[in-house]
Protein backbone atom coordinates (compact mmCIF):
# COMPACT_ATOMS: atom_id res chain seq x y z
CA UNK A 1 0.00 0.00 0.00
CA UNK A 2 2.84 2.42 0.76
CA UNK A 3 4.50 2.06 -2.29
CA UNK A 4 1.07 2.29 -4.17
CA UNK A 5 0.78 5.54 -2.80
CA UNK A 6 4.16 6.72 -3.13
CA UNK A 7 3.48 6.00 -7.18
CA UNK A 8 0.42 8.28 -6.71
CA UNK A 9 2.35 11.04 -5.63
CA UNK A 10 5.10 10.80 -8.06
CA UNK A 11 2.49 10.42 -11.06
CA UNK A 12 0.53 14.15 -9.45
CA UNK A 13 4.19 15.52 -9.23
CA UNK A 14 4.96 14.85 -12.57
CA UNK A 15 1.59 16.07 -14.32
CA UNK A 16 2.29 19.19 -12.38
CA UNK A 17 5.54 19.49 -13.85
CA UNK A 18 4.56 18.79 -17.45
CA UNK A 19 2.06 21.28 -17.26
CA UNK A 20 5.02 23.97 -15.77
CA UNK A 21 7.73 22.89 -18.48
CA UNK A 22 6.22 21.64 -21.62
CA UNK A 23 4.45 18.68 -22.58
CA UNK A 24 6.58 18.22 -25.34
CA UNK A 25 8.69 16.33 -22.24
CA UNK A 26 5.89 13.96 -22.36
CA UNK A 27 7.20 12.23 -25.36
CA UNK A 28 10.86 11.91 -24.71
CA UNK A 29 11.08 11.31 -20.60
CA UNK A 30 10.45 7.97 -19.17
CA UNK A 31 9.03 9.06 -15.57
CA UNK A 32 10.05 6.41 -13.53
CA UNK A 33 11.37 8.39 -10.34
CA UNK A 34 9.72 10.86 -8.62
CA UNK A 35 10.83 14.40 -9.62
CA UNK A 36 14.25 15.79 -7.99
CA UNK A 37 16.91 18.27 -8.44
CA UNK A 38 20.27 18.36 -6.63
CA UNK A 39 21.48 21.59 -5.20
CA UNK A 40 24.49 21.82 -3.03
CA UNK A 41 25.24 18.27 -3.12
CA UNK A 42 21.63 17.59 -1.88
CA UNK A 43 18.51 15.96 -3.57
CA UNK A 44 14.95 17.47 -3.01
CA UNK A 45 12.21 15.64 -4.17
CA UNK A 46 9.09 17.20 -5.85
CA UNK A 47 5.97 17.28 -3.73
CA UNK A 48 3.35 18.58 -5.74
CA UNK A 49 2.82 21.89 -3.39
CA UNK A 50 3.04 25.22 -4.45
CA UNK A 51 3.85 27.82 -2.09
CA UNK A 52 3.29 31.54 -2.00
CA UNK A 53 6.32 32.89 -0.75
CA UNK A 54 8.20 36.23 -1.73
CA UNK A 55 11.62 34.97 -2.45
CA UNK A 56 14.18 37.81 -2.29
CA UNK A 57 16.90 37.83 -5.05
CA UNK A 58 19.37 37.55 -2.47
CA UNK A 59 18.36 34.36 -1.85
CA UNK A 60 18.22 32.33 -5.53
CA UNK A 61 20.76 29.72 -5.15
CA UNK A 62 20.76 28.64 -9.03
CA UNK A 63 18.94 27.53 -12.11
CA UNK A 64 18.45 24.39 -13.68
CA UNK A 65 21.27 23.98 -16.07
CA UNK A 66 21.09 20.31 -16.74
CA UNK A 67 18.66 17.66 -16.78
CA UNK A 68 19.20 13.61 -16.53
CA UNK A 69 16.00 10.56 -17.77
CA UNK A 70 13.30 10.68 -15.52
CA UNK A 71 14.31 7.27 -14.87
CA UNK A 72 18.12 8.84 -13.26
CA UNK A 73 18.57 10.29 -10.30
CA UNK A 74 20.98 14.09 -10.53
CA UNK A 75 24.09 13.43 -9.41
CA UNK A 76 25.46 17.14 -9.41
CA UNK A 77 24.42 20.72 -8.34
CA UNK A 78 21.16 22.43 -10.61
CA UNK A 79 20.59 19.03 -12.39
CA UNK A 80 16.96 17.77 -12.57
CA UNK A 81 15.40 14.62 -13.80
CA UNK A 82 12.09 16.85 -15.40
CA UNK A 83 13.97 19.76 -17.54
CA UNK A 84 13.15 23.05 -16.92
CA UNK A 85 16.13 24.57 -17.79
CA UNK A 86 16.96 27.41 -16.53
CA UNK A 87 14.39 27.08 -13.67
CA UNK A 88 15.36 29.33 -10.34
CA UNK A 89 15.25 27.58 -7.24
CA UNK A 90 16.17 28.85 -3.51
CA UNK A 91 16.43 27.63 -0.27
CA UNK A 92 13.09 27.86 1.26
CA UNK A 93 11.87 26.60 5.11
CA UNK A 94 13.81 22.78 5.39
CA UNK A 95 13.82 22.08 1.79
CA UNK A 96 13.90 24.00 -1.79
CA UNK A 97 11.40 25.71 -3.91
CA UNK A 98 11.78 25.71 -7.59
CA UNK A 99 9.95 28.63 -10.36
CA UNK A 100 8.16 26.60 -12.56
CA UNK A 101 5.44 28.34 -14.68
CA UNK A 102 6.02 31.69 -12.70
CA UNK A 103 5.66 29.81 -9.80
CA UNK A 104 7.08 28.39 -6.81
CA UNK A 105 7.00 23.98 -6.27
CA UNK A 106 8.11 22.76 -2.95
CA UNK A 107 10.88 20.51 -3.09
CA UNK A 108 11.52 18.09 0.24
CA UNK A 109 15.10 16.97 1.31
CA UNK A 110 15.30 13.25 0.40
CA UNK A 111 16.14 11.88 4.01
CA UNK A 112 15.57 8.43 2.79
CA UNK A 113 17.91 7.32 0.29
CA UNK A 114 21.22 9.70 1.78
CA UNK A 115 22.08 10.04 -2.02
CA UNK A 116 24.14 13.39 -1.88
CA UNK A 117 27.09 13.74 -4.42
CA UNK A 118 30.29 12.17 -3.10
CA UNK A 119 32.22 14.94 -4.74
CA UNK A 120 30.12 17.69 -3.08
CA UNK A 121 30.74 16.37 0.30
CA UNK A 122 33.92 16.65 0.15
CA UNK A 123 34.24 20.06 -1.43
CA UNK A 124 33.38 22.42 1.59
CA UNK A 125 33.76 26.04 1.13
CA UNK A 126 34.96 27.68 3.56
CA UNK A 127 37.49 29.85 4.63
CA UNK A 128 40.20 27.71 4.19
CA UNK A 129 39.06 26.87 0.57
CA UNK A 130 38.55 30.34 0.09
CA UNK A 131 42.14 31.09 0.78
CA UNK A 132 43.30 28.23 -1.38
CA UNK A 133 41.64 29.10 -4.62
CA UNK A 134 43.21 29.08 -7.36
CA UNK A 135 42.20 30.52 -11.04
CA UNK A 136 43.10 27.60 -12.84
CA UNK A 137 40.62 25.87 -11.07
CA UNK A 138 37.75 27.78 -12.36
CA UNK A 139 36.10 28.05 -16.00
CA UNK A 140 33.49 30.20 -15.51
CA UNK A 141 31.89 32.90 -13.29
CA UNK A 142 28.57 34.62 -13.00
CA UNK A 143 28.64 38.15 -11.51
CA UNK A 144 24.80 39.16 -10.48
CA UNK A 145 24.36 43.02 -8.99
CA UNK A 146 21.21 43.22 -7.04
CA UNK A 147 20.55 46.19 -7.48
CA UNK A 148 20.00 46.93 -10.37
CA UNK A 149 19.43 43.70 -11.22
CA UNK A 150 22.38 43.16 -13.96
CA UNK A 151 24.47 39.71 -14.62
CA UNK A 152 27.53 39.12 -16.65
CA UNK A 153 29.40 35.53 -17.27
CA UNK A 154 32.91 35.88 -16.94
CA UNK A 155 35.43 33.25 -18.66
CA UNK A 156 38.49 35.88 -19.04
CA UNK A 157 41.42 33.77 -17.63
CA UNK A 158 42.80 37.68 -16.59
CA UNK A 159 39.69 38.44 -15.33
CA UNK A 160 39.25 35.17 -12.99
CA UNK A 161 42.67 35.44 -12.28
CA UNK A 162 42.03 38.61 -10.57
CA UNK A 163 38.91 37.88 -9.42
CA UNK A 164 40.83 34.75 -7.50
CA UNK A 165 43.29 37.09 -6.05
CA UNK A 166 40.91 39.06 -4.22
CA UNK A 167 38.70 36.11 -3.12
CA UNK A 168 41.80 34.88 -1.20
CA UNK A 169 41.97 37.82 1.03
CA UNK A 170 38.49 38.36 1.76
CA UNK A 171 38.28 36.92 5.61
CA UNK A 172 35.41 34.45 6.84
CA UNK A 173 34.35 35.45 10.53
CA UNK A 174 31.91 34.12 12.39
CA UNK A 175 28.26 33.06 10.88
CA UNK A 176 25.72 35.95 11.40
CA UNK A 177 22.28 35.65 10.34
CA UNK A 178 21.81 39.38 10.56
CA UNK A 179 22.64 39.95 7.26
CA UNK A 180 18.83 38.98 5.84
CA UNK A 181 17.97 42.46 7.29
CA UNK A 182 20.45 44.27 5.99
CA UNK A 183 19.56 46.72 3.12
CA UNK A 184 22.33 47.59 0.11
CA UNK A 185 23.54 45.88 -2.83
CA UNK A 186 24.07 42.30 -3.14
CA UNK A 187 26.76 41.55 -5.90
CA UNK A 188 27.07 37.42 -6.12
CA UNK A 189 29.91 35.33 -7.89
CA UNK A 190 28.89 32.07 -8.75
CA UNK A 191 32.02 29.75 -9.53
CA UNK A 192 32.00 27.05 -11.76
CA UNK A 193 35.37 24.58 -11.33
CA UNK A 194 36.70 22.23 -14.11
CA UNK A 195 35.43 19.29 -12.08
CA UNK A 196 31.36 20.50 -11.95
CA UNK A 197 31.82 21.93 -8.20
CA UNK A 198 29.94 25.39 -7.78
CA UNK A 199 30.23 27.79 -5.30
CA UNK A 200 28.17 31.39 -4.40
CA UNK A 201 30.16 33.43 -2.66
CA UNK A 202 28.49 36.99 -2.14
CA UNK A 203 30.02 40.70 -1.05
CA UNK A 204 27.09 42.09 0.85
CA UNK A 205 29.38 44.66 3.31
CA UNK A 206 29.85 44.05 6.61
CA UNK A 207 29.34 40.27 5.35
CA UNK A 208 30.55 37.66 3.22
CA UNK A 209 27.70 35.22 1.77
CA UNK A 210 28.82 31.93 1.04
CA UNK A 211 26.33 29.01 -0.54
CA UNK A 212 23.74 31.38 1.45
CA UNK A 213 25.36 31.32 4.55
CA UNK A 214 26.57 34.67 6.04
CA UNK A 215 29.53 35.67 7.62
CA UNK A 216 30.93 38.73 9.09
CA UNK A 217 34.21 39.76 7.35
CA UNK A 218 36.46 43.22 7.03
CA UNK A 219 35.16 45.67 5.37
CA UNK A 220 38.33 46.62 2.43
CA UNK A 221 38.52 43.21 0.88
CA UNK A 222 34.42 43.10 0.54
CA UNK A 223 34.47 46.51 -1.00
CA UNK A 224 36.98 44.96 -3.32
CA UNK A 225 34.62 42.64 -4.16
CA UNK A 226 31.72 44.84 -4.68
CA UNK A 227 33.57 47.40 -6.61
CA UNK A 228 35.11 44.22 -9.11
CA UNK A 229 31.70 43.21 -9.97
CA UNK A 230 30.10 46.84 -10.83
CA UNK A 231 33.38 47.37 -12.93
CA UNK A 232 33.21 43.92 -14.73
CA UNK A 233 29.39 43.92 -15.16
CA UNK A 234 27.98 46.19 -17.75
CA UNK A 235 26.13 48.68 -16.49
CA UNK A 236 22.32 49.95 -16.48
CA UNK A 237 23.44 54.02 -16.42
CA UNK A 238 26.91 55.29 -16.89
CA UNK A 239 29.01 56.21 -13.34
CA UNK A 240 26.08 54.40 -11.58
CA UNK A 241 29.12 52.13 -10.13
CA UNK A 242 26.68 51.02 -6.66
CA UNK A 243 24.02 50.43 -9.13
CA UNK A 244 21.37 52.15 -7.52
CA UNK A 245 20.16 54.13 -10.21
CA UNK A 246 21.36 57.13 -8.84
CA UNK A 247 24.76 59.04 -9.70
CA UNK A 248 26.53 60.70 -6.64
CA UNK A 249 29.42 60.72 -4.37
CA UNK A 250 29.97 57.35 -3.82
CA UNK A 251 30.06 56.47 -6.79
CA UNK A 252 33.24 59.01 -7.19
CA UNK A 253 34.51 57.02 -4.55
CA UNK A 254 34.31 53.27 -6.10
CA UNK A 255 35.04 54.43 -9.29
CA UNK A 256 38.92 54.49 -8.85
CA UNK A 257 38.65 57.67 -11.09
CA UNK A 258 40.60 60.63 -10.18
CA UNK A 259 38.39 63.97 -9.22
CA UNK A 260 39.55 65.85 -12.52
CA UNK A 261 38.27 62.21 -14.65
CA UNK A 262 35.27 61.83 -12.82
CA UNK A 263 34.03 65.29 -13.30
CA UNK A 264 34.72 65.41 -16.93
CA UNK A 265 33.14 61.47 -17.11
CA UNK A 266 30.20 63.03 -15.58
CA UNK A 267 29.69 66.14 -17.55
CA UNK A 268 30.42 63.94 -20.70
CA UNK A 269 27.62 61.33 -19.96
CA UNK A 270 24.71 63.34 -18.32
CA UNK A 271 26.01 67.05 -19.69
CA UNK A 272 25.77 69.01 -16.39
CA UNK A 273 27.80 71.80 -15.51
CA UNK A 274 31.19 71.68 -14.15
CA UNK A 275 30.00 73.57 -11.41
CA UNK A 276 26.92 70.81 -10.59
CA UNK A 277 29.93 68.18 -11.22
CA UNK A 278 31.79 70.18 -8.12
CA UNK A 279 28.67 69.83 -5.96
CA UNK A 280 27.74 65.96 -7.08
CA UNK A 281 31.43 64.94 -5.64
CA UNK A 282 30.94 67.13 -2.94
CA UNK A 283 27.77 64.98 -1.33
CA UNK A 284 25.18 68.36 -2.20
CA UNK A 285 23.27 66.68 -5.29
CA UNK A 286 22.92 63.51 -7.10
CA UNK A 287 21.73 62.45 -10.32
CA UNK A 288 18.85 60.27 -10.52
CA UNK A 289 19.11 57.77 -14.08
CA UNK A 290 16.17 57.31 -15.83
CA UNK A 291 13.45 59.30 -14.17
CA UNK A 292 10.63 61.54 -15.21
CA UNK A 293 10.33 62.65 -18.94
CA UNK A 294 13.98 63.37 -19.30
CA UNK A 295 16.98 60.71 -19.08
CA UNK A 296 18.43 62.27 -15.47
CA UNK A 297 16.66 64.85 -12.83
CA UNK A 298 19.54 66.04 -10.14
CA UNK A 299 18.12 66.01 -7.22
CA UNK A 300 19.19 67.92 -4.16
CA UNK A 301 20.80 66.20 -1.21
CA UNK A 302 19.92 66.11 2.41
Amino acid sequence: MKKFTVLIAALACVMTLLAGCGAEQEEETTWDRRPMVMAEGQLYLDTGRQVEAEIDPSAILGTVTSQVDGSEVPAKDGQSNFGCMGAEYAYYEEGLVVKINSEWQFFEKDTESGAESDSRMETVHDAAWLSSLKAADITSVKISLTPPGTETTVTDEALISELVGILNTVTVGEQDDSWKEYNGQFVQFTLTTADGDTATIAAYNPFVVIDGIGYQTEYDPCEELNAFGNRVVPEEYPLDFDGDGTVGAEDFAQSGYNREDFVSQVMSEYGITEDEAEKLLNGEISIMCGVGPSPLEIVQEG
